[in-house]
């Protein structure tokens, strides 16, 4: 059983002419992606034995139905705006 199209070797089609994995941890209509955030004050330095200072920050990305059928994953952002309803996805017809 294939979940999505990138599974079935099928490339998704994108208004900006890119073709990007769906499971992919970036977003794939706004290409928001992850970051390095953080880091320690001298406080935290003084007191930790170990002090770990960047951390990963990973977009918030959800699963969201597409018109044609299917489903990808895009940001939050993205499916508030209902960015996901103008996507167009290659389907295969069974």
């Amino acid at each position: 059983m294939v979940s999505s199209p990138a599974m079935a070797g099928l490339p998704l089609q994108f208004p900006y002419g890119s073709i990007r994995n769906v499971m992919a941890k970036s977003c794939p209509s706004c290409n928001k992606g992850t970051k390095v955030a953080g880091g320690y004050s001298n406080r935290t330095r003084a007191t930790k034995f170990t002090p770990t200072g960047m951390v990963r920050k990973y977009p918030n990305l959800q699963w969201a139905k597409l018109p044609q059928g299917g489903r990808i994953k895009i940001c939050t952002r993205c499916l508030k705006a209902n960015k996901q309803l103008t996507m167009k996805v290659a389907v295969k017809n069974k």
